[in-house]
């Protein structure tokens, strides 16, 4: 009974997690309000405060989960390693990266635009808390094991290719913010196996 308790509450908080951020894209942070949050969520506005004071707890919270996301995304991400192929594997991060930064951008510009949040962002990094270069760091260990069974050109630079695959799919989604453009699911694929193509061709062993 307890653990069946236990487990719809951390639903509750994971709905309400998800509800703010939803509602953060749309208003921003000026803009977002318990109510609206509650809404989203389909609970009480007096459930949200049963596991945060308050609204710059909650997008704390908020905070921490999406700038982790990239990191947790491509966790053990080294374990793939001689399956499949080198590109079907960088076209598969990509598109995870893509879906990822497609819910972060509209994110960070709302935390950029408030002092409070940037100031939170700070405490998570300095603490050490958050990796910022977390999923970049495990893309070049996946290569670098792809590296070390032949399948990747002896010397060849796995971080600056890690970093050009990420930040290509971060510049996208943020281009595709700026503009409010939403791409479909098609046209991200296209983009991920573009993206993939080119950088697994200037890995290929020689």
């Amino acid at each position: 009974m307890g653990t069946q308790l236990e487990y719809r509450r951390q639903q509750l908080r994971d709905r309400i997690l998800e509800a703010t951020s939803r509602v953060v894209r749309e208003r921003g942070v000026a803009g977002t309000r318990m109510s609206a949050i509650a809404k989203s969520a389909g609970c009480a506005e007096g459930s949200i405060y049963r596991y945060f004071t308050g609204k710059h707890e909650l997008l704390r919270e908020v905070l921490r989960l999406w700038v982790t996301g990239p990191t947790g995304l491509l966790h053990g991400f080294a374990a793939r390693a001689g399956t499949s192929t080198v590109r079907a594997n960088l076209d598969e991060a990509a598109r995870a990266a893509l879906s990822t930064y497609r819910e972060l951008v509209p994110l960070a510009a709302a935390v950029f635009a408030d002092s409070e949040l940037r100031a939170a962002q700070r405490e998570l990094l300095e603490g050490g808390e958050l990796d910022p270069h977390g999923a970049a760091v495990a893309l070049a260990e996946y290569l670098r094991a792809e590296q070390d069974l032949g399948r990747v050109r002896a010397g060849a630079d796995t971080e600056a290719a890690a970093r050009a695959l990420l930040d290509s799919c971060f510049g996208q989604s943020f281009v595709g913010a700026l503009l409010d453009r939403n791409d479909s699911e098609g046209e991200r694929d296209r983009y991920a196996g573009g993206l993939a193509d080119l950088v697994a061709r200037g890995l290929e062993p020689r």
